[in-house]
């Protein structure tokens, strides 16, 4: 996608996945409104929209991938559609003006640091994978049933 793209950006229905660092670092784009059709959003796809505020997702979309919105600095809504699965590594690290996420019951994974100390979280019941630290500042104890990798203290997570 070429640097020159500012304001909001529309992805067309055709498209069902956004490949790797296909917008990182288009800096004025300011909006993104999803295909209804997109599955997946790739590694570091919008890595480093510094003016990105908002941020439709599509209601089919399954997975986010790591980094896929790290450094996001401006991002201050997104809304998680019922049915997504695995939010990656870092995913919205950076993202600091980002300040509540609502995970539906659809999330399962969550990967280490995915969101920035400043958020947080309405959901951690039901999720078999949190990695170290994604969502600490929660300030919420984790049911026993959650699986942490890495050898992760359950502390080291909320």
């Amino acid at each position: 996608v070429p640097d020159g793209i500012k304001g909001e950006f529309v992805i067309p229905d055709q498209v069902e996945f956004i490949g790797s660092g296909a917008f990182r670092n288009c800096k004025k784009i300011t909006s993104v409104k999803m295909s209804d059709n997109l599955t997946k959003i790739g590694f570091d796809a919008f890595e480093g929209c510094t003016s990105l505020k908002n941020v439709k997702l599509s209601e089919k979309l399954k997975s986010i991938d790591d980094i896929a919105f790290r450094n996001c600095s401006s991002l201050e809504s997104v809304t998680l559609p019922d049915g997504i699965n695995t939010i990656g590594h870092f995913a919205f690290l950076g993202c600091d003006k980002l300040k509540s996420i609502s995970l539906p019951d659809s999330v399962t994974s969550i990967g280490k640091e995915a969101f920035p100390e400043s958020v947080e979280t309405e959901k951690v019941n039901g999720i078999s994978y949190i990695g170290k630290w994604a969502v600490y500042s929660t300030q919420k104890e984790l049911p026993e049933n959650i699986t942490l990798k890495d050898d992760t203290d359950r502390k080291s997570v909320v």
